[in-house]
Parts: C-alpha cells; sequence; structure tokens
C-alpha cells in the first residue's frame, strides 16, 4: 500500500511539471520511479510547510522508542505493532502528511513488525513438520524443515533472534541422532559463537544468548566428547553448561544469597578444579595432566538398548522426551568383568548427558572437595508439605519451564557421576549421583522412573565401592518404585530383579541369586522372546552363580544356552563368544573333559585373535595359561576318555 501511494503522489508530481521532465538524451518522461528519487534544488516539498506541535511529536517518538526496543531488543512485536499503531493514529490526528518523513518511518516500522510477525508464524509451522518427520525418524526431512526454519528466520529477523540458536540445536540433535557427530559438533560451534562473517561485518555479533539456551548447547558438546572417549573435554563442556544455569537460577544452589560461596561454586563448576595433592589450582585445557578413558568406535556407534560389553562401571545416556519431561530410560547392558565378579545389568539414562569439572587426578577427590555438589538442588528447596501434595495446582508457563531446566541440570549432574564412576572417583560420583537425584525428585516426584534410575546407578555405585548391603536395600526401593509404575512383567522391574540378584550373588548368597536369575530370564522371554540378548546376559550370570556353588553341570548347560543366544544375536566371532567359550572350558577342566577343554579354549583364542586383542591383555595370558595346563594333561593321559565337537 505505501508503495502504490508512493507511485501516485509520483504520477501526481510529473503531472504538475510543464513541460515534462526529460530523460537525457531521450524525448520520453522520467519514470515515476526515478521522478521520486529525483528533487529540483528550488523544489519545495508539501510537508516542509507543516508544523509540528514539540509536545505531540515527543509523544511520538516516545511510543516510536518503546516500539524499537520491544521489536530489537526484546522481539515482542506484538507489542511493537502495538506501539506503532498508536504512534500513526497520533500522526493522523495531528493531520500529519503521509508524506513526512515521521509518517513514513512509522509505517515501515509497522510493515517489518508485521512481516517479522507472519516470518515467526510461518516458520513455528514448519518446525512442527520437522518435529512429525523427527518423532517418526525421518531425520533427512526433519534436517530440511529445520533448514528453512533457519533460514527465514535469520533472513527476516536478523541473527541476533534468541530461536535461531533453538534452531541450531534442533539440527544438532538430530545430526546427533544420525550418528553424524562432526557435524553436529561445528552445528553447536556455531550456535554458541555465530558466524565469522557476521562478527566481522559488525564488529563483534551481539551477544544476546540466553543462559539456559547456552547450557543446553554446552552440554550437547559435552556429550559430543564424550562419545569420541575424550572425558576432560566432556567435563569441560559440562561444567560451562552448569554454570550458565546456575547463574540464571542461583535458586538452585544452597545459600542462593551468598555472592562469595556463590561465586567459589561456580568457578570450580567452570572448568578449574583444584588438585587434591598439592592444592594448585589449573586450567583443564592446558592440564598435562588429562587422561581419557578411550572408547573403541563400535562402543561410541552402538544403538541405545544393545547389550554392551563395556567396563562394569560404565553407562550410556540417551534421552527420551515424556510429557513428564525427561524419561531416564534402562537399557539392557552386562558389565565387562574379571573372572569370578558378577555381571549387572546396566542402567541406561535416556539423554545426551553433561557433565562437570574437567581434568581431575585419578582416585576421589581429597575429603575438603568430596562434596562439590552437595549445594546444588539443596534438601530445603524440596517442599514436601502434606498440603501442597494434596492440592495441587497447575504451574504457570515460568514454573513449567523452570522444572524442564531442573530436569535438565539433574540429567547432567547424573552424566557428570557416570565419568567420575568410569574413572573410580567414587566420592565425587557419589556426590554427583545424590545431588541429581534430589533434582529429580524436586522436579519429577518421588515415584518417577527417573528418580528409580538414579537410585538404580546409586546401588551399582554402592556395590563397587564394597557396600552391597547398602546396593541391597536401594535396589529394594528402586523395586518397589518400578513395580507401581509399570506392574512386575515390565523391562524395566526385569533389569532391577537381575540386578538384585547379581548383588545376592555377591553377598554370597547364591541360591537366592540362582532363583532370582530364572525368574527373570522366564520374564525376558515371555517379553523379548527366547533369543533377545538379554536372555544371554542372565544366563551368563545365573551361570556364574551356578559355578560358585559348585554345580558346574548346571553352570555348563547355562553358559551353553547364553553362548547359543550371542552367536545367533552377535555372530560367531564376537568377543563375547569368546568369552564364553572360555568359561566352558575352564568348567571342562574342572571336570577333567580336558579334550572338550582343548577345544573350547583353543577356539576362545582364536576369536580374542580376530578381534585384535593385545597378546599383553590378562584375557589372552589367561588362555594361554589354559591351554598349557590342558596340554601337559593330555600328555600325561589324565581326564576322561570323551570327544567333544566345538
Amino acid at each position: 500500500k505505501d508503495k502504490i501511494s508512493d507511485v501516485k503522489d509520483s504520477i501526481r508530481l510529473v503531472r504538475s511539471f510543464s513541460p515534462p521532465i526529460l530523460r537525457a538524451g531521450s524525448d520520453r518522461p522520467m519514470s515515476p520511479g526515478r521522478l521520486k528519487r529525483f528533487v529540483l534544488p528550488t523544489e519545495k516539498q508539501e510537508w516542509e510547510d507543516f508544523l509540528e506541535d514539540p509536545v505531540k511529536k515527543e509523544e511520538m517518538k516516545k511510543l516510536m522508542r518503546k516500539g524499537q526496543r520491544a521489536q530489537n531488543t526484546h522481539f515482542r512485536y506484538e507489542y511493537a505493532i502495538k506501539y506503532y499503531l498508536e504512534a500513526i493514529e497520533l500522526l493522523k490526528k495531528k493531520k500529519y502528511p503521509e508524506q513526512h518523513p515521521t509518517y513514513v518511518n512509522a509505517v515501515e516500522s509497522l510493515t517489518d513488525a508485521h512481516h517479522a510477525v507472519t516470518s515467526l508464524k510461518n516458520s513455528a509451522n514448519i518446525v512442527k513438520m520437522g518435529i512429525r518427520h523427527e518423532d517418526a525418524g525421518e531425520f533427512v526431512k526433519s534436517l530440511k524443515m529445520y533448514t528453512i526454519a533457519y533460514r527465514i528466520r535469520r533472513d527476516s529477523l536478523g541473527p541476533n533472534h534468541p530461536s535461531l540458536v533453538v534452531l541450531l540445536n534442533m539440527l544438532g540433535s538430530v545430526q546427533m541422532k544420525r550418528g553424524e557427530l562432526l557435524e553436529a559438533m561445528q552445528i553447536y560451534k556455531l550456535a554458541l559463537n555465530g558466524r565469522p562473517d557476521e562478527r566481522i561485518a559488525s564488529g563483534q555479533l551481539k551477544k544476546q544468548r540466553d543462559p539456559l539456551t547456552m547450557s543446553v548447547t554446552l552440554r550437547e558438546m559435552g556429550t559430543i566428547f564424550e562419545h569420541w572417549g575424550q572425558d576432560d573435554a566432556a567435563l569441560k563442556k559440562y561444567g560451562d553448561s552448569l554454570e550458565c544455569v546456575l547463574k540464571a537460577r542461583p535458586d538452585l544452589l544452597a545459600n542462593p544469597t551468598d555472592d562469595s560461596d556463590d561465586s567459589e561454586t561456580l568457578s570450580r563448576m567452570g572448568g578449574f578444579f583444584i588438585s587434591a595433592a598439592g592444592g594448585e589450582r589449573r586450567e583443564s585445557a592446558t592440564s598435562k595432566h588429562k587422561q581419557s578413558v578411550p572408547i573403541s568406535p563400535s562402543q561410541a556407534q552402538q544403538s541405545p538398548g544393545e547389550v554392551r560389553n563395556a567396563s562394569s562401571n560404565e553407562r550410556t545416556l540417551q534421552r527420551q522426551q515424556d510429557k513428564d519431561g525427561e524419561k531416564l530410560k534402562r537399557g539392557n547392558a552386562l558389565g565387562k568383568k574379571e573372572d569370578g565378579e558378577d555381571g549387572e545389568m546396566e542402567i541406561i539414562l535416556e539423554g545426551t548427558g553433561s557433565g562437570l569439572l574437567s581434568s581431575i587426578n585419578n582416585g576421589d577427590f581429597a575429603t575438603g572437595y568430596s562434596g562439590l555438589y552437595d549445594g546444588i538442588f539443596p534438601e530445603n528447596t524440596v517442599d514436601d508439605s502434606p498440603k501442597k501434595r494434596s492440592s495441587p495446582k497447575k504451574a504457570s508457563p515460568k514454573h513449567q519451564a523452570y522444572g524442564l531446566v531442573d530436569v535438565d541440570v539433574a540429567m547432567t549432574l547424573h552424566q557428570v557421576a557416570q565419568i567420575y564412576r568410569r574413572r573410580h572417583q567414587h566420592t565425587a560420583a557419589l556426590s554427583a549421583y545424590r545431588a541429581s537425584l534430589r533434582g529429580m525428585k524436586r522436579s519429577l516426584g518421588e515415584r518417577h522412573a527417573n528418580v528409580a534410575a538414579v537410585l538404580g546407578n546409586i546401588a551399582n555405585l554402592k556395590k563397587e565401592m564394597g557396600n552391597v548391603d547398602a546396593a541391597y536395600e536401594i535396589y529394594q526401593e528402586v523395586l518397589r518404585i518400578e513395580t507401581h509404575l509399570f506392574g512386575v512383567a515390565h523391562p524395566e522391574v526385569t533389569i532391577t530383579l537381575h540386578n538384585i540378584a547379581t548383588i545376592e550373588s555377591a553377598r554370597g548368597e547364591h541360591g537366592s541369586a540362582i532363583k532370582l536369575y530364572k525368574e527373570v530370564i522366564s520374564l525376558q522371554r515371555k517379553l523379548f522372546g527366547v533369543d533377545h540378548i538379554t536372555v544371554a546376559v542372565t544366563a551368563a550370570c545365573l551361570g556364574d552363580s551356578y559355578e560358585k556353588q559348585g554345580d558346574h553341570a548346571r553352570a555348563m548347560t547355562a553358559y551353553e544356552e547364553a553362548l547359543r543366544v550371542r552367536t545367533s544375536t552377535l555372530g560367531k566371532n564376537h568377543v563375547e563368544v569368546g568369552r564364553l567359550m572360555h568359561k566352558l572350558g575352564k568348567i571342562a577342566i574342572i571336570r577333567k573333559e580336558f579334550r572338550a577343554a582343548d577345544a573350547c579354549v583353543h577356539r576362545s583364542l582364536e576369536i580374542y585373535r580376530l578381534n585384535k586383542i593385545a597378546d599383553q591383555n590378562p584375557w589372552i595370558r589367561d588362555a594361554m595359561r589354559d591351554c598349557a595346563d590342558i596340554d601337559a594333561a593330555l600328555a600325561f593321559g589324565e581326564g576322561k576318555s570323551s570327544t567333544y565337537e566345538c
């Protein structure tokens, strides 16, 4: 409409000239578009004779400033439109000419705000389409939708709009789901730092990053580093992520009004640590004592629900959206264990997790630093009054958003604990687990699946610390929560029962452990089928318990069942197949069936070498020693005369 009005004014101006203004070297009149920009030195514009009221002019400027602040600083375009309309109405009342610069500026600002609102609505619809594609597993289509929405908003709203960082986080999340970790890392760096050309063009990109959004970006970067086996870099990013959240939400800390305590806590979480040995403050990025826990490519690329063979204190974190926030899922995984040690069913927390403090010396923290996370989600911030629980009120959008942030922080703390646990820094891990548990209870309530999952990992940590009685008690609480939520015949409950059986075995209660293992196998066969990998995990643990009881015949039967399932699901040359073959060989040695033992142990050695396990590995050395003992027994003519085909 503005352009049409300008053209009509130009046409009227052209007709008022006599003779018509001609192009240089042409007998055709000048076009209205060029004439609009052509002003004779002696020409007097219509609005120049207009006298402005100083009071109303100042009032109009105030409305325009409010609109520009709402549009460009707060990105509240509806408010900007309201102020611009009020300014235009004021100009109309004072009969400002439509060609007056003040009037033109107000109309152009209104048009820009309307365009921004339209762009927001259109891009929001595109984002919804992308979310539907992502939920359906169509990641390429979701990437296209998110990219289109990002470009629309960047071109229409400018490079400083806060939603751009959110869209980049969504793009990075999809790339992580596709396994494109390097691409995801580049996207997260773009979200964190902006485009170089924009920084150069404007001197420095305007820093209007929301700290809570930045915390998500940093956490996802930490997750990628953790997938790459760079635990120190992951801890640094996790610490920065928590620092962003805690600066924006000081209420999550104990004594939030004490600035000195908060600053000290935040500085310790932001990537620095104090050496337990010498008290020296070091920055993790330049520390010479960083030690990464290597993760093989196969482990890094494994799917969430797989039963993994990893160290018994290793956990995988994944995230699953749930109507209550973030649901921590538990999957099936068997900890790799030394001979004579029980395996446990792994707990998997679904979510790209987070961590804290980087570059920490091996071993637990010194006593002064073991409670680093005790100040997060302090107990006095959780309102357990019966009145509150009996008459819950609907939370405001702000408090709902804070609840989701609390869950994110709790999951970050959980992943911190996982890394410390891998490093056998049990005191620090326990402090982070407890803080995560407090956050889950505060956000989701006492009886939530996430609470049960964190409790389960605390129980496993207690078991690793040698406190099997405490682990048993905690797992009883986990079982109560899960049976209340899901019933008995549920995958989560089978994992908990499996872990209780493992703890019973560690306590020497092999009879009780065997009974539980059998119940778990029955549930697993009903829920997943007879050839599911979880059946192999529990059958192997059942064989361990029989072996410790001295019932070698039943132990061999259980191991053979585990071997059958693992061979059918993982392949005949998988390293876990080799481990089971070795166990069968050891039982055959005990039973003096040396020819069967010879076939099993040599086959396990062959599998180890196919998987390129070094000769210095304890598994190889143990198998070589067993081969030597078997050869000696066969040479001396010892053992039963039997044939065995491997």
